[in-house]
Order: structure tokens, then sequence, then C-alpha cells
């Protein structure tokens, strides 16, 4: 689990016209999907498994978006998936990017979750083949009413709490 410095990284299925404005380093990296940005403020997960032979790259995607999805729901946050996208999304926003590899049945590369991201750096591309304007984060998810919220909305999420959270998910869904 780590933040990244400021980087936007390119999966096999990216296109040069996905990366639109770079002012960061740009890197072709060989996990799967296409274009997403990387920095402070955004929690990367690089989980390395086993799969063996029951488990299929697909069910792993599942898995992966699973355990963002009930780290959310931890912090008052509905995540969801969306039919035909990759990823995790709270209503039409985007705030969880996935991308594996997957070499001898052991899993590579992982996902990214906005916790408390500049999304401003996604105008430097189209994240995932899509406009930058669908990017979200926990932290612009606080600003949802106190209606539609549980808890006290934070200025921003303390990163250790949440990559405790995603730990614990991760123990109860895949382990």
């Amino acid at each position: 689990m780590v933040e990244h410095p400021h980087v936007i990284t390119k999966g096999r299925r990216s296109k040069a016209s996905d990366v639109v404005n770079p002012k960061v380093p740009v890197f072709e990296v060989e996990r799967g999907g296409e274009v997403t940005y990387h920095g402070p403020g955004q929690l990367v997960c690089y989980p390395i498994f086993y799969l063996g032979h029951h488990a299929g790259v697909k069910q792993y995607m599942r898995s992966l978006e699973e355990v963002v999805i009930q780290t959310l729901e931890h912090f008052d946050i509905r995540g969801e998936r969306k039919e035909g996208c990759t990823g995790v999304w709270v209503e039409n926003k985007k705030i969880a990017s996935l991308g594996v590899a997957v070499k001898k049945w052991v899993t590579y590369h992982g996902l990214a979750l906005n916790v408390n991201t500049d999304l401003s750096y996604f105008q430097m591309i189209n994240p995932c083949g899509l406009d930058c304007s669908v990017m979200t984060s926990m932290q612009a998810q606080r600003c949802l009413p106190p209606q539609r919220r549980r808890w006290q909305a934070p200025l921003s999420f303390p990163m250790e709490e949440v990559k405790v959270e995603v730990v614990r998910q991760f123990e109860l869904a895949l382990l």
C-alpha cells in the first residue's frame, strides 16, 4: 500500500489520445486497463495473491471491487459496481480504478482508491478512457447532504485508518 508521487500510468489498453496534457511523468506499465493518474492522497494497493486454478481473473477483479465497496461502506459511502465498467463508483462518479496483471497465476498491480486525492490532476488524462469529470474521491463525497450520511464529515480522511480498513476487507474477502 503506497501513495505515489504525481505520475500517469498507461496500461496495456491505453491510447496515446488518453494522455491529454501531461505535466507529470508518464510510464507504460504491464497491467491491464487504460490510463490513470496516481498521486498523494490516493491509496494504491499492490496485492500479490496466488490464484491457483480455482479462481479466474474476472472473479479476482470482482473481489477487489468488493474490498473497496466494503471499505467505503465502513466510512458511510455507498460504493457500487457499474455494468460494463471495471472499478468502483459512487452514483455516476468513479472513486476507484483497478488494473491487474497475472503471471503464472500470481497477481500483481491492483487498485487505486481516491481518498483525499486532488482531482484536478485527472484533467491531464481521459482516465480509463472516460472524461476526467467522472472522477471523485472519499473527500469529495464528504460534501453529501447530512441526511444522506451517518457521520460528521472530516476535512480529509486519515490515510492510516483507510489502510487499516482496506487490510481488514482483504482479509474478509480474499483470504
